[in-house]
This record gives C-alpha cells, structure tokens and sequence, in this order.
C-alpha cells in the first residue's frame, strides 16, 4: 500500500485536538493565561477539538479505499480484510476495555451502566446506546467498525454486477457521491428537532456520520485523476484546497453550530480539502506535517487516542492536591506514553501474528 507520509502528521494533530479538547475543561489548564484574547482563543480552539475525529473519518475512508481499490480489478478479499482488521484493532480496544472496567472502581463516578451497555461494546454497537463514562470516547470506533464491515460488502456487489474494472470503478464513484448525499439527508432529518446534544443520537450515531468515511472513499477514488493535472492546475488546485481547508478551521474556531446538520459536512469538507492539499504537495501541509515527533504520533494515534479518555478520571481523582497546568500535562505524557507503549508491546505483537496468519 502507498505510504502517504502528511497523513501521519495529520494523525497526529487530529489526536492532539481531541486530547486538548478533553483536557482543558477538565483539569483547568487556563490559570496561568491571563491575556483575554489569548484565554478565548484556547478555549475556542478546545472547545471544537471533537473535529479531529472528523478528521480521522476522511483519513480511515482515504486510507480503506486504498486497501481495497486494487481488489476492484479482479474480486474483493473480504476474508483477509476481515482478518486482518481484526487483528489491527481488535486487540487494543479489547485492552482498552478491560483497563477501563478495571479503574472504575477507584474513582468517585456513579457506575451507570448495565449488561445490555456492557454487551454492546463487545459487538460495536455502543454509539446506539447511552455511552459508560469512560468509554465516552470510543463512539467513533464503532462507527468505523460498521465502515469496516459493510464497505468490502458494497465493493462485492459492485464487482458482481460489473464486470470491467474501469466500469467497477465508475461505479463506485457514483455510488459514493449517493451516499454522500444520502448521509447529510439523513443527519438533517435526524436533526431537525434536535433538543440535546448529550444523548448517544444524534451525532455519535453511525447513520449521521458516516458520509465523512465515504468522503475520504471518494478522495481516494479520485486522486489518480486528480494527481494526474498538469503542472500549473496542480499548484493552483492544491493551493485553492489549502486555503478552503484553512478558512474552514478559522471559522469552525470563530462559530461551530453543533446542533446544525451540515457543519458535519463542512468540517469533512475542510479536512478533505487539506488531505488534497496533501497529495497535491502543497508546501506549507508538507512543512507542517514533516516533523519527525508529529509523524511519530501520528503513527501511534489509535493507541493514543484509545488511552487518553479513560486515563482522564483516575488523574482527577488527583485535581484537589495538583496544580491543573501540572495536572494536565501530566495527563497529556501519560496519554501519549501509554499509546505508544501498548502500540509497541500489543498491537505490533497481533500485527506480527497477523502476518503470518494472513499475509
């Protein structure tokens, strides 16, 4: 598979978004900024950190295309897809789980939760119901699990059906568009009474979200065509892309209107934009995106992303005796250590088996 190296620099300000997202209201890292500017616009930036996941949509839809697309010539593989999704996520959020279950005892959180709930997150299903506590992150695994499941199946009925690889491919396209807009059809139904944003519906709930997965999809499909612009078009496309993905973030970080379906999709269309930029080679996404300490955590994003939620509430058990700036950062290493950590140890240990299972 083509090795996309902007993406983990991607990857890694997605997750660093989120962390900061969670972090900054629950430890009160904001004492020592006295300036007001400065205090709103950390706090604006925080507050829409729940964009980085948008983020991680275009890049998983990107990304699982470019596993299957080859597949488009002859059949899909949807065994060894299968397989060796499971062995890729399987394994941590299982680890993920049981640490959770295992700190909730030690911190002062009412245990709401049932067998039902419980069941739910050993099949995937727990975006549909009312979120454990330290679990509220792990929404959009599910979502991207549904993605993983049903996706090889679309491609399998288009290679039934069709029989030339470039017809398959017209195919795809077209049906991707659909779902695009069958997705934002779908989230302005749901969300035209929308009362509360703290119920599981309607905006961690797979059939409302997934167009952003089926927005990277569709990149993917088409960066040939468009990777293949002369020069000039090239430049001036990539430039055009940088600067509506630019904008785009400006203004979610001015006003983000949660509860208004399609600021979903202008924030899909945002991350798309600079994903384009990306493969465009648009020099300042390549500067910001070239360190190597970004693209290290961006390559350890989901072990990451999985710890940092639940790693939350035994540290502010600790809020009362700590300073929240120290608190805080104290959360972030740890959050970041243990990704890497258990990326290492579990997952490169199951990817190691994976290989030799299912090459």
């Amino acid at each position: 598979m083509k090795y996309y190296r902007f993406l983990d620099g991607f990857r890694a300000y997605s997750v660093l978004w989120v962390i900061w997202h969670h972090t900054l209201p629950a430890f009160g890292m904001l004492e020592w900024v006295s300036h007001p500017l400065l205090h709103r616009l950390l706090i604006r930036v925080s507050a829409i950190g729940f964009l980085g996941v948008d983020v991680f949509f275009v890049i998983s839809g990107f990304l699982i295309t470019g596993l299957l697309l080859g597949d488009l010539d002859d059949q899909v593989r949807m065994k060894r897809f299968y397989v060796r999704r499971f062995f890729k996520i399987a394994p941590h959020y299982l680890l993920i789980l049981a640490a959770g279950f295992l700190i909730m005892p030690f911190v002062s959180h009412p245990a709401d939760y049932d067998a039902r709930t419980v069941l739910s997150y050993f099949v995937f299903l727990h975006n549909y119901v009312d979120p454990i506590y330290i679990f509220g992150h792990l929404w959009s695994i599910a979502v991207e699990e549904h993605f993983y499941f049903l996706y090889p199946m679309l491609l399998a009925v288009i290679c039934r059906v069709r029989t030339d690889a470039g017809a398959r491919r017209r195919l795809l396209l077209g049906l991707l568009v659909l779902l695009i807009g069958v997705g934002n059809a779908i989230r302005a139904w749901c969300f035209r009474d929308l009362v509360s944003l703290n119920d599981p519906l309607p905006w961690q709930v797979t059939h409302v979200r997934f167009d952003g997965l089926m927005f990277g999809c569709l990149l993917r499909v088409l960066e040939r065509d468009i990777t293949a612009l002369g020069p000039t078009i090239r430049r001036w496309t990539g430039r055009l892309c940088w600067w509506i993905g630019t904008a785009l973030f400006i203004s979610f970080v001015l006003k983000f209107y949660k509860n208004v379906w399609y600021s979903y999709t202008l924030a899909y269309v945002a991350a798309g934009s600079l994903l384009l930029a990306g493969l465009l080679e648009v020099r300042a996404v390549l500067l910001l995106t070239g360190a190597a300490w970004l693209r290290f955590v961006g390559k350890n994003s989901y072990g990451i992303y999985l710890w940092h939620y639940v790693l939350k509430f035994p540290l502010l058990e600790l809020k009362p005796y700590l300073n929240g700036l120290i608190l805080g950062t104290v959360y972030v290493v740890l959050s970041v250590a243990f990704g890497v950590l258990t990326t290492v140890t579990v997952e490169q240990y199951f990817l190691r088996l994976r290989k030799r299972i299912m090459p």
